[in-house]
């Protein structure tokens, strides 16, 4: 949170096997939120400089066994997938007879209000009804 604003707690320190000997592997999961630095990160060197381990407003993902700091497709990627994670449970639900799901009201058109469904080729549903308008 020191650097990002955002806590995040999707990670888990797992045993593992290497070549035999055993290691501490830290599994990091997918957040659910971008994360990008809202403060630089330094470090100290040996001889007392300081060195800049990411930047504000870095984005960082991985490519292969490496973070680093995110390209355009990334971010356009990124994007992409929270869209449809979005997207994903709302169409779920709209059934294949009609669009609608059980329960609410909506409108194939660009009216809400039920009782002015005028527009040609405009349906409205509520629930299990039968579609109103034309």
């Amino acid at each position: 949170m020191k650097y990002t604003g955002v806590q995040f707690d999707g990670f888990s320190l797992i045993e593992a096997q290497r070549n035999g000997l055993p290691v501490a592997v830290l599994a990091i999961g997918e957040s659910a939120s971008t994360m990008a630095f809202e403060r630089v990160g330094t470090y100290p060197l040996a001889d007392g400089k300081q060195r800049t381990a990411f930047s504000q407003g870095t984005v960082y993902v991985r490519h292969g066994a490496k973070s680093e700091p995110a390209t355009t497709e990334d971010l356009r990627r990124i994007i992409e997938r929270r869209i449809q994670a979005v997207r994903k449970p709302r169409m779920d639900g709209w059934s294949k007879e009609g669009g609608h799901r059980p329960g609410r009201f909506g409108s194939l058109c660009s009216t809400t209000d039920r009782s002015s469904v005028t527009e040609p080729g405009c349906h409205a549903y509520s629930d299990h009804e039968q579609p109103v308008g034309s």
